[in-house]
């Protein structure tokens, strides 16, 4: 990575990244979102960091004011779930950051609009492109691939059961919704002739460990097989962590101690999935 990107990137997580996060935090308080709360929005953050920063560079040379508009639509993307579970959330979420703007006039973010479009549109992978200036489709095009990439490892298969049974999905029906749209989302992904293979090699594989699973669930479900552990882990999940309160760590924890094996290597990568970005600058445990 070229020294200079990753300067301009550091300082301005020191800068922002503090009131970002804690009002994403502050703003998920009184919502029960595990799967999409403000360690989601971190996550889709430091996803676009590393995108930044993987050789070859899609920018030789960062400017602030084009990371701002990218920090800024990944801590604010899915805050309008807290109004709504539609896909058409993205419009709450874009009242909310502009409220936010509002009432920070002390936060000055360059290209506003590019990161209100990209928070608007981020999970309509065709939205109306006649209305975007070209710098606002490349700000939702990276936010839409980086939210993308948290759907992948067993914390996309989280994402996925909790915000599809949520919205009254049934568990019988989860994997073949699950499987049509992980697929959309990948092919989207690898069909970008600009994005570094590395990276993309990276989170083929979290992908694959993400339609495996359920795949595997689809597959239990047809042959009425008894054990069903993925089934388990799901229900598991919306009964400990959903209703029950409990934290997305703790239940890695409960499930690795299991002594299943399948659920102990879920437990795996989930634990992995959790960490991106540990180490950097910001305390992703704050």
């Amino acid at each position: 990575m070229t020294p200079a990107n990753k300067k301009i990137i550091v300082e301005l997580e020191r800068k922002h990244m503090p009131v970002l996060f804690d009002h994403c935090r502050a703003h998920f308080a009184g919502h029960h979102l595990p799967s999409h709360d403000h360690l989601h929005h971190l996550r889709v953050w430091y996803y676009t960091r590393e995108l930044l920063l993987s050789e070859p560079y899609i920018f030789e040379h960062l400017s602030s004011n084009e990371v701002m508009p990218l920090m800024l639509s990944a801590f604010f993307h899915d805050t309008g779930l807290t109004i709504t579970l539609s896909e058409k959330h993205g419009v709450e979420s874009r009242k909310i950051c502009q409220n936010f703007l509002a009432e920070n006039p002390e936060m000055v973010f360059p290209n506003v609009n590019q990161a209100l479009s990209a928070i608007e549109f981020h999970d309509q992978k065709e939205p109306e492109m006649s209305s975007l200036t070209s710098s606002e489709t490349s700000t939702l095009k990276l936010l839409s691939i980086c939210d993308d990439i948290d759907a992948y490892g067993a914390i996309g298969v989280l994402r996925y059961a909790e915000i599809y049974l949520l919205r009254g999905i049934s568990i019988a029906s989860l994997p073949g919704r699950v499987i049509k749209n992980l697929s959309s989302r990948f092919n989207h992904i690898s069909s970008q002739d600009w994005i570094p293979e590395m990276f993309l090699a990276k989170h083929r594989s979290r992908y694959h460990y993400a339609i495996k699973f359920y795949q595997v669930m689809q597959k239990q479900q047809i042959a009425r097989d008894k054990s069903q552990f993925n089934s388990q882990i799901l229900e598991s999940y919306m009964t400990d962590v959903y209703y029950g309160k409990m934290g997305i760590p703790d239940f890695a924890g409960s499930i690795i101690n299991d002594g299943n094996p399948v659920k102990k290597e879920f437990a795996t990568v989930l634990f992995n999935d959790l960490k991106p970005g540990r180490g950097e600058v910001f305390n992703f445990n704050r």
